[in-house]
């Protein structure tokens, strides 16, 4: 198996804010997609919400955007992949993206 095989995410949850879209040379939807996990302790209540940054690039982008609101579910499958920048004169900044290939929007009301 190859590491392009073996680098997959399938993840649902909820967006949290309305997708941004940016169409330079080529249509990028930005959406951030929260999810709710239970942590295994003792207390069935304990748990934490975990949000991750969501990259959609090319044709698919453009559409998404418009049908997309907070707090639609949506299903994810692509690929983490890790980003770099800098901030004026501060260190390097670095965080970890999925890079969507497929978004269904799902019909679930929970």
């Amino acid at each position: 198996m190859s590491e392009r095989e073996m680098n997959l995410v399938l993840l649902d949850g909820r967006l949290v804010f309305e997708p941004q879209l940016r169409a330079n040379r080529r249509p990028v939807c930005f959406m951030r997609v929260s999810r709710d996990i239970e942590l295994p302790t003792f207390d069935s209540s304990c748990g934490r919400r975990e949000e991750l940054d969501v990259i959609v690039l090319g044709a698919k982008a453009r559409p998404l955007a418009r049908r997309l609101n907070p707090g639609r579910c949506v299903i994810l499958r692509g690929s983490l992949q890790m980003e770099s920048w800098e901030e004026g004169e501060g260190p390097e900044q670095e965080a970890v993206c999925v890079l969507a290939k497929h978004v269904e929007i799902s019909s679930s009301t929970s």
